[in-house]
C-alpha cells in the first residue's frame, strides 16, 4: 500500500482496490510517516505550477485531479497551502465561460441601467448566470430587478430559483440554482430535504398542479398514468403508520 501510494497512486484507487474505507488506508499511511508529507510534496515545482496554473484558467479541481492521477481533496488542500484556491462563489469562480473582463462589463452595464435579460441576450448567456456573477460582485439590485423565478424544466415540470438563504431548496438545487418545485413542496411539507431516491407523483397527473394536496410521496419510480389510492375507500390520503404491538 505504501509503495503503491509513494508511486503517486491516489488513496481512493487504493480502497476501491482493496474493497475497503477511506479510513484505514488513511491510517497506514500515516503511521508510515508517508500520507502528509505526499499528499502536498508528492508534485515537483513545475506540475505544482501547472496545477495552480489550470485552476487561475478556470478548470475545476475535479478536472486537474483526473489529469494529475490524483483525488480532488489533494488539489484543494494543495491550492489552499500556496495561497491559490478562491472561494466557489467569488467573482473569479461563478460564469466560468466567461472571461474576467466580460463579468466586469456586465456589473458595469447592469450599473449602468441594462436589464439582467439584456445583459444575458448580448453575451449569449441565461438570466441565471448573469444574476449569480452580479450576485457575486456584490452588486445593489434595482427593486424590480430578476432575482430568479419560474422556468418549465425538462419533462414538463416546473422548476424554481432556490433562495440561498433556505437550507431545505439550497440543499436540493442543482448546478444552475434551480429546483424541482413539487419536490420542494414536499420537502418543506415535511421540514427537511428529500432524498434522492425519493419521488413526488402528481396525483391528477397534471405535473403543474404542485398544491400539497395533489402530491405524493413515494420510493423509487412511480411509472406513468399511475397514482396510489385505497382500495377499500378510494382515499389518496395514504401514509405509512406503525405495526401494532
Amino acid at each position: 500500500m505504501v509503495t503503491r501510494y509513494c508511486g503517486r497512486e491516489s488513496v481512493e484507487s487504493l480502497r476501491r482496490s482493496l474493497d475497503c474505507g477511506r479510513g484505514p488506508v488513511v491510517t497506514v499511511l500515516k503511521r508510515h510517516g508517508v500520507y502528509q508529507e505526499l499528499r502536498f510534496q508528492g508534485f515537483t515545482p513545475e506540475e505544482r505550477d501547472r496545477i495552480v496554473a489550470r485552476y487561475k484558467a478556470g478548470i475545476k479541481p475535479s478536472q486537474i485531479a483526473r489529469e494529475f492521477g490524483c483525488h480532488q481533496t489533494t488539489i484543494t488542500a494543495m491550492l489552499q497551502r500556496l495561497g491559490a484556491w478562491v472561494n466557489p462563489t467569488s467573482l473569479e469562480r461563478v460564469g466560468a465561460r466567461y472571461t474576467m473582463d466580460q463579468k466586469r462589463e456586465m456589473v458595469a452595464r447592469y450599473e449602468s441601467g441594462d436589464s439582467i435579460y439584456k445583459i444575458a441576450k448580448e453575451f449569449d448567456g441565461i438570466p441565471q448566470s448573469i444574476w449569480s456573477i452580479l450576485r457575486a460582485a456584490e452588486v445593489e439590485f434595482r427593486d424590480k430587478a430578476w432575482r430568479g423565478g419560474r422556468v418549465v424544466a425538462s419533462g414538463g415540470y416546473t422548476a424554481v430559483t432556490a433562495d440561498p438563504d433556505d437550507p431545505i431548496a439550497s440543499s436540493m438545487a442543482n448546478v444552475t440554482g434551480y429546483v424541482l418545485e413539487h419536490r420542494l413542496v414536499m420537502a418543506r411539507s415535511l421540514g427537511r430535504p428529500l432524498t434522492r431516491h425519493e419521488t413526488v407523483h402528481h396525483i391528477n397527473g397534471d405535473k403543474q398542479d404542485n398544491r400539497l394536496e395533489n402530491l405524493q410521496l413515494r420510493k423509487g419510480n412511480h411509472g406513468v398514468g399511475v397514482r396510489f389510492a385505497c382500495l377499500d375507500c378510494g382515499s389518496h390520503n395514504v401514509d405509512a403508520v406503525p405495526l401494532a404491538p
